[in-house]
């Protein structure tokens, strides 16, 4: 998975446990807005895109058809829609 220390956005992990906790899995992507006055000084944008899975064989796949990447048993064992989660911050 990428490193997502680097990003700031270490969040996604547990938050993302726990919305499959308490929510079926019927989404295919996770929109977190943060509510703080400051955007933290790692996320050095306004919002960013992490790629969770990319399964779409044929696209910026490899020759062999296998998929690109899937880190979504690494967000929950349930988390098999979820392609990425998306951050927007102040």
């Amino acid at each position: 998975m990428p490193n997502q220390k680097a990003r700031g956005m270490t969040i996604s992990l547990p938050w993302t446990q726990f919305i499959y906790e308490n929510v079926a899995d019927d989404y295919d992507f996770i929109i977190y807005v943060l509510n703080t006055e400051d955007r933290p000084q790692k996320l050095f944008m306004n919002g960013c895109y992490q790629g969770v899975k990319n399964d779409i064989i044929g696209i910026g796949t490899p020759s062999h058809g296998e998929a690109l990447y899937d880190y979504t048993k690494q967000y929950s064992e349930h988390a098999n829609k979820l392609q990425g989660i998306i951050f927007f911050n102040p």
